[in-house]
């Protein structure tokens, strides 16, 4: 559920988690598929499971040895109401034309030092992320 703040700005679930960040940043793809089709994908996102469905190329450079699966695993679908997920704010929001704004919303105190070092590489990582998402939704 998305909601206006008194400024105008959108407010989501989990906002409240770091009510004032130092740092925030949207980012957001389209994608061809309903919001039922595109959960699965991010249920059984990380280590250990589905990965990062990133570029794997940059993933093993950075050292993240990880496997991107291209499947859905029944196994990895098992996220508690509740569970915390060490990654980012997820949100899905429904469109007009059938199609799903997956929005990757990160709000942080993390600033400054190595965070700004690290930024370019997190921003890659995050783009190959949606679009890796995108791709295995809309197939």
């Amino acid at each position: 559920m998305q909601c206006l703040d008194t400024q105008g700005n959108a407010t989501f679930p989990g906002d409240e988690l770091v009510p004032a960040p130092a740092s925030f940043v949207n980012r957001a793809v389209t994608i061809n598929a309903s919001p039922e089709q595109i959960y699965p994908w991010l249920l059984q996102m990380g280590a250990g499971k589905g990965g990062l469905y990133s570029y794997t190329s940059f993933e093993n450079m950075i050292g993240c040895k990880l496997v991107n699966a291209n499947r859905i695993h029944e196994e990895w679908q098992n996220l508690e109401d509740g569970e915390w997920v060490d990654l980012w704010q997820f949100i899905l929001v429904p469109q007009a034309d059938n199609s799903t704004r997956l929005i990757l919303r990160t709000r942080t105190m993390m600033v400054g030092g190595f965070w700004d070092i690290i930024h370019s590489g997190v921003f890659i990582m995050e783009r190959g992320l949606l679009l890796g998402v995108k791709e295995r939704a809309e197939r």
